[in-house]
């Protein structure tokens, strides 16, 4: 188990860009935090974590997608990959085949409350994620015009 002063070294490692994502209503709630890291420019890949804090409705799936659209529109990246703890593969089960790609599985890779624990990889090509349409649900795209 890494030290405290460990734990803040690696999160920040190799960090290229992060985002808190906060509601914008009274009380500010915080809903989560998205980085991008280990970028390889040369290959146009980078990596992206995410903590989601408490709130597993809409909020954090906008926050999610709009941090994608801020990478994808800031970064000539063509792929991102996602690693995600087996605990937590519940949590994007929805956007594996919508635009998640399953690309490997490292085993018993991490730690994770004593036991070991499988790490999925997930990619994610922007022709996909601009494909799925993501910029018209959040309002930054105008829908299509109506046929006439």
């Amino acid at each position: 188990t890494p030290s405290p002063a460990q734990f803040a070294e690696g999160v920040f490692a190799g960090v290229l860009t992060q985002v808190l994502a906060i509601k914008g209503d009274d009380v500010g709630q915080l809903v989560g935090w998205f980085q991008l890291y280990n970028v390889e420019p040369e290959n146009g890949i980078g990596f992206i974590g995410a903590a989601n804090f408490g709130d597993d409705g809409p909020a954090f799936g906008v926050a999610a997608a709009l941090f994608l659209e801020l990478v994808f529109d800031g970064w000539d990246l063509h792929k991102l990959y996602l690693e995600v703890p087996e605990i937590n593969e519940p949590k994007v089960a929805s956007a594996v085949g919508a635009f998640l790609q399953v690309e490997g599985r490292l085993l018993d890779r991490a730690f994770v409350r004593g036991r070991p624990m499988d790490i999925a990889i997930y990619a994610l090509l922007r022709s996909t994620w601009r494909d799925f349409g993501a910029r018209r649900f959040l309002g930054l795209d105008p829908p299509d015009p109506a046929p006439s």
